[in-house]
């Protein structure tokens, strides 16, 4: 029988997923973990029955990994957290082509964004709760753009990297 999972939270090189159809079920989630933690590319495998969660440290591509045991669950979703579109789905989308035939990588222009939103917050005198999340929430995209865009082939950085033409 095929539970359903679903990525409850992904961020570089981690994983957790939900198996709700497999509360409790404790040999189970010992079978995954044994079949992911076989894996060269995982780093370390946590299961919690009574939570029924699995949450995986790894390297390379999230799908490959989750392929990898498709045969114990079907996964709900394109891959994203709660099946739904998301940050996740932004990192794995391809840059934007301009016509001058630059690219752009849409975590660093989000990060951009949230850079910018600090900045007028700041000038407009909301320095705490405002501007100090838009400030983060920068950081944390712009983190994981620079992150993201090394991983990639030819580790492209994003439109500073480029050569002009």
């Amino acid at each position: 029988m095929n539970s359903r999972a679903v990525v409850a939270h992904q961020m570089p090189g981690r994983v957790r997923l939900a198996i709700a159809g497999r509360r409790g079920d404790s040999g189970y989630f010992r079978q995954l973990a044994q079949r992911y933690a076989g894996l060269g590319s995982v780093r370390r495998v946590r299961i919690n029955p009574a939570a029924a969660s699995l949450v995986i440290e790894y390297s390379g591509p999230l799908r490959q990994l989750l392929r990898q045991a498709e045969d114990l669950f079907a996964l709900d979703g394109d891959g994203a957290p709660g099946g739904q579109d998301g940050v996740a789905a932004m990192m794995e989308a391809p840059p934007l082509t301009l016509v001058s035939g630059r690219d752009l990588n849409p975590l660093f222009m989000a990060g951009a964004a949230f850079a910018a939103i600090g900045l007028v917050q700041s000038l407009r005198g909301q320095f705490m709760v405002p501007a100090a999340t838009a400030f983060w929430y920068a950081t944390s995209t712009l983190q994981q753009a620079q992150v993201l865009a090394a991983a990639a082939p030819g580790g492209n950085q994003g439109p500073a990297d480029e050569e002009p033409p």
